[in-house]
């Protein structure tokens, strides 16, 4: 028992201390909160990267996600933070956490 803990305090001090919380990616949030909006006729959508130099008009109005209303077909909310409506809707809970790039 002594060596695993000795083990565990090497690991963490080499690594930098481990998060328990659950791992979710990205995508599997995205669809998560998909999941829940449709329920409301509502649509989670990532904008498009701009084809030229710059920056597009549409993210610089929208942000990287938007939220539309798919039966009205208009904006609802707009620059959404994924994160922070995965929690508000209750798809992403306390125990879990957002991963970049996994």
């Amino acid at each position: 028992m002594q060596n695993e803990n000795t083990n565990a305090r090497q690991i963490e001090q080499q690594q930098g201390p481990v998060d328990p919380r659950t791992p979710v990616s990205h995508d599997a949030l995205v669809k998560r909160i998909n999941r829940k909006l449709a329920r409301e006729g509502e649509r989670l959508r990532k904008t498009r990267p701009c084809r030229g130099e710059g920056v597009s008009r549409m993210w610089m109005n929208c942000g990287d996600f938007y939220v539309i209303d798919v039966r009205r077909n208009f904006l609802v909310d707009t620059h959404v933070d994924v994160e922070i409506l995965g929690r508000k809707l209750g798809v992403l809970a306390h125990y879990e956490r957002l991963v970049e790039g996994e």
